[in-house]
């Protein structure tokens, strides 16, 4: 049988499991060991460092069967989780032993609510905690599971698991996992956070506006955009002028309650030349870029300067030809599926 991406994605459960009863996991400061000691796996896989799901189309079993079968530990770090399925997910793995961490903004702009979330989580006894950043919000959606950093575009709500345009990758390259756990540490702790420009991970406020620059300056053929938010004057004009020296750019936005401020940005991509799309469905919430079918972005930074100087965000840059492609492909698709703007 073909191995499709969606099948990946809803058997990413299971080969959690099958791996921990294979071999056990190194403990973390605090938490219990689990599985029988001395078999601890490699920090990385040759080979397979990212994998990549498509939301809505692969299905939401992947990201909460790996929450419920998290053995070692379940760390998050989310802007929204108010689905129920998610809470439940993460107690289950909390009462089977796994070390459960959450951390949460407590002010969610313009609506939802983690309260609710909260006190539940509270109530099963998972260290669960509000987070909060000055001058900015709590807007990173980022999974520690067992051996793997995910990075999602998806809040771990109904419409961010069941109905969105989303992506998520499974990353478990050692040197993104550990500064994954580096930004979940000093978040939790209330420590600042070093740069680590050798990491694929990107962080705002500290790196991302530079390296997600660097990306789009570096396109020489192609630069595909599909994100919910786009205003930031300087990207704006760093687009602009890709397409001025022959990048073919194109920038698919949301066709339902866009923001002001990134209907005046498609106004001015329009006025660059640039074509922009607006999609009708799936819901785009989504935050993704190829740029010359070798690098992708995909994470939680909006191309908007309160989510590259003010929140905390966390981004991935992938360089797996065959997640590139995944993802150059479905913004492919739904440009072909999109209306004028």
């Amino acid at each position: 049988m073909a191995d499709s991406p969606g099948v990946r994605a809803r058997w990413l459960g299971l080969i959690y499991l099958m791996t921990w009863l294979g071999c056990g996991w190194p403990a973390l400061p605090g938490s219990p060991r689990h599985g029988p000691p001395g078999h601890d796996p490699p920090a990385s896989v040759p080979g397979v460092a990212t994998s990549l799901m498509v939301l809505p189309d692969d299905g939401s079993d992947g990201v909460l069967a790996a929450l419920a079968g998290a053995r070692r530990r379940a760390w998050v770090e989310m802007y929204l989780l108010t689905d129920g399925d998610a809470v439940d997910a993460l107690v289950a793995a909390h009462r089977a032993g796994a070390d459960v961490r959450v951390l949460l903004e407590p002010a969610p702009y313009g609506g939802g609510d983690n309260q609710s979330a909260y006190l539940a989580l509270q109530q099963a006894g998972v260290d669960v905690r509000w987070f909060a950043v000055p001058g900015g919000l709590v807007h990173i959606k980022l999974l520690l599971i067992d051996e793997a950093a995910w990075v999602l575009t998806p809040n771990l709500t109904s419409a961010g698991l069941t109905r969105n345009r989303e992506y998520v990758a499974v990353d478990l390259d050692a040197g993104d996992v550990a500064r994954a756990e580096a930004v979940f540490t000093a978040d939790a702790a209330g420590r600042p956070l070093a740069e680590d420009p050798s990491s694929r991970i990107v962080v705002s406020p500290l790196d991302a506006r530079p390296r997600l620059a660097a990306a789009i300056d570096a396109a020489r053929t192609t630069l595909l955009l599909e994100i919910e938010e786009i205003s930031d004057a300087d990207l704006l004009a760093r687009l602009g002028v890709a397409h001025g020296r022959g990048v073919a750019v194109s920038v698919l936005v949301p066709a339902a309650d866009r923001s002001a401020a990134t209907s005046a940005a498609v106004a001015t991509l329009q006025a660059d030349g640039i074509p922009v799309r607006a999609l009708p469905s799936p819901t785009l919430h989504a935050k993704a870029m190829v740029m010359d079918a070798t690098m992708a972005y995909v994470g939680s930074v909006n191309f908007t300067r309160a989510s590259l100087d003010d929140n905390r965000e966390l981004g991935l840059l992938l360089d797996d030809r065959g997640d590139v492609s995944r993802v150059a492909s479905t913004i492919t698709g739904d440009w072909n599926g999109a209306t004028a703007p």
